[in-house]
Parts: C-alpha cells; structure tokens; sequence
C-alpha cells in the first residue's frame, strides 16, 4: 500500500486532505492585480504616443478659419411637430384646390388639382 494518506468514505473514493493554501491564491490574486495596472498604464503610454504622432503628422490649421470663429447654426426644434405639420398640410390643401395667378403678365394661373386631372384625362398629355 502506498505511504500516502488519503481519507475513504464508504465508496471507497479518496479525497485529498488539504485544502490548497492561502498563499498560492493571494499570489494569483496580487498577479492579476499588478497586470491590470500595467496593462492599464501600457494603454496610456500607447495613447500618448499615438496621440503626439498625430498631431505631428497632422497639417496645420487653417489661419483663416482661426481669425473669424463662426458657430454652426442652432438646431431648429419644432416645438410642436403635430400642429406645424397640420397646418403645413392644410395650407397645402388650399393651394391645392384654389384657383389663382401664378403670372399674370404670361398668363399662368394655378387651377384645382381635381380640375386638372380632369383636364388631363379629357385631352390627354401633350
């Protein structure tokens, strides 16, 4: 039989008798730990190296645009979206289905979409 000790429950089946050490865990544990921050500190220096080579690499500005700073225009939000679309709609509708000059020294004129297509279905396309 061998010199080893192994504890036996009632299978037979042996299981060691100790459990692993705390040392080796809190050496994995200060190992992960002193990775991350020299990944994390790796990270930064290669950013900043990235980050000097382009702007060297970069052209320059142009002096032009510094002397007269221009703001891009605000977004124009539609405070209420639903009505200002209504009443676009309906503004069309009266454009629409009105009659009246477009060009009064040529002769143009603006005719009811119904009537026009009913023009159209009459003589048909030119």
């Amino acid at each position: 039989m061998s010199t080893e000790t192994k504890a036996h429950d009632s299978t037979g089946r042996g299981h060691e008798e100790r459990d692993v050490t705390f040392k080796y865990i809190a050496g994995a544990g200060i190992g992960l730990f002193v990775l991350i921050i020299a990944s994390v500190i790796g990270m930064r220096l290669l950013f900043d190296f990235y980050l000097a080579r382009e702007i060297r690499s970069s052209p320059a500005a142009n002096p032009l645009a510094a002397s007269r700073p221009q703001e891009p225009p605000a977004p124009r939000l539609q405070p209420k979206p639903i009505e200002q679309l209504q009443r676009l709609r309906s503004e069309e509708n009266v454009t629409l289905g009105s009659y009246s000059w477009v060009d009064r020294s040529q002769g143009i004129v603006r005719i009811p979409i119904e009537r026009a297509m009913d023009l159209v279905a009459e003589r048909g396309l030119p």
